[in-house]
């Protein structure tokens, strides 16, 4: 499967599902397909596809009970446990393999992820993970400021995944609250996310009524171009979604 995003987790509002995040450091094939993307972007906005504003969506907040899920940011601290990684190694692969096949990702990346954190407020992209009322790691997710992809003063959340064995006690609402918090805090005024989709994909309609539906997110091209992108990415037939709202 070919695929520009870095890491490509598994999540979902309650089952887990498909999201992608895009790697801070393009390559050659990027930059052709960001140029791409500005061209055909500029077609689908002059033949009015785009979807509707985002300001005329009422987004919901998202309220997690404090006892439930507990949310930090990543650091050497918790890279340097070997426990913790193995752990959250292992919701990651599992959150991925219920939807669509396994996760590859090694102990080293992850741990260069969480690293990420030790920047304190100075972070560009850190992991936030999630742990459950016993202290045990059932989700991750990450948060980035600022990014080639992005216009300016829009973040951005992915790596979005969930331990199959955690569902319905909030881990993907209180992740979400986390990352949706920090962009706030550092000024962001949109978030965006993307992820793959298709009718044909129970999975994959039920996280697009989570994303565009409880999470007021608004896709940011019309069909064509989600298929357009679906098809460079590896997803063909399946749409590759960009989305959009305002924090």
């Amino acid at each position: 499967r070919i695929c520009f995003c870095v890491s490509a987790a598994s999540c979902s509002a309650g089952a887990s599902d498909h999201t992608c995040e895009f790697s801070s450091s393009p390559t050659p094939f990027l930059k052709a397909l960001i140029g791409a993307q500005v061209w055909i972007k500029s077609m689908a906005e002059s033949n009015e596809t785009r979807a509707s504003p985002m300001q005329a969506v009422a987004v919901e907040q998202i309220k997690v009970p404090p006892s439930a899920v507990e949310v930090v940011i990543g650091t050497s601290k918790h890279a340097d446990d070997p426990v913790l990684v193995a752990d959250l190694l292992n919701v990651v692969v599992e959150a991925y393999s219920a939807v669509e096949g396994h996760k590859r990702m090694s102990a080293e990346e992850l741990q260069r992820r969480l690293r990420c954190g030790d920047a304190g407020d100075a972070a560009n992209r850190v992991l936030h993970i999630a742990f459950n009322s016993e202290g045990k790691v059932v989700g991750c997710i990450s948060s980035t400021l600022t990014a080639f992809f992005l216009p300016a003063g829009c973040g951005h959340w992915g790596f979005l995944a969930v331990s199959p064995k955690a569902q319905g006690i909030g881990v993907a609402s209180a992740l979400v609250a986390a990352a949706e918090s920090r962009l706030r805090e550092a000024s962001m005024a949109e978030v965006r996310i993307e992820y793959f989709y298709s009718e044909t994909l129970s999975h994959t309609v039920r996280l697009a009524g989570w994303y565009e539906g409880k999470l007021g997110f608004v896709q940011v091209s019309g069909y064509k171009m989600n298929r357009f992108f679906g098809f460079i990415t590896g997803g063909w037939p399946k749409e590759f979604r960009r989305c959009q709202k305002k924090l």
